[in-house]
């Protein structure tokens, strides 16, 4: 977002099929940052309202920070990439392409689903959607070194990748 690319959502997006493929919807203009990273963005991060009162996690209303944009309009999604953040400080930065069986279990593993929709018995329509859309969408796993010091080279790697597609 900083280097100029609006955020959608924080880190939940709706995904509908729509005629001209999958489409992906924004989310509130806010995201929800630790202390140590929400200072890198924001000025005071102690005027910022706490996610929950037993956690230090901030809101980052996006409509009040400089520099960072928020997009209210949809798009097609093409391509997702799943985020592997290694320890090592040294390691590069790798994108390399997950197979179709991977892609859904990272896909199922991350949804909102779990077993609060069990009782709608939406389980394999579940699964059978998310298999139609990796027949369109290109899933990418991104391997990085932890550390802020490592974010623009990542954010290089991605915008190069991006452009292959």
């Amino acid at each position: 977002a900083t280097r100029g690319m609006a955020m959608m959502t924080d880190d939940m997006m709706a995904i509908h099929k729509s005629v001209d493929g999958w489409k992906v919807y924004p989310g509130w203009p806010q995201v929800r940052m630790w202390p140590q990273v929400a200072q890198h963005f924001v000025k005071n991060i102690d005027s910022l309202k706490r996610v929950h009162s037993r956690f230090e996690k901030r809101i980052v209303d996006l409509r009040e920070q400089d520099g960072i944009s928020h997009s209210s309009k949809s798009g097609l999604l093409k391509r997702l990439y799943l985020l592997e953040r290694l320890d090592s400080n040294g390691a590069e930065v790798v994108i390399k392409p997950v197979t179709a069986a991977e892609s859904v279990m990272s896909l199922l593993q991350n949804s909102m689903l779990a077993d609060a929709y069990r009782p709608l018995a939406i389980e394999e329509s579940r699964l059978v959607k998310l298999a139609l859309m990796l027949e369109s969408v290109d899933v990418r796993r991104v391997v990085y070194p932890s550390g802020k010091e490592h974010l623009a080279r990542v954010c290089e790697s991605i915008e190069a990748d991006v452009k292959t597609f």
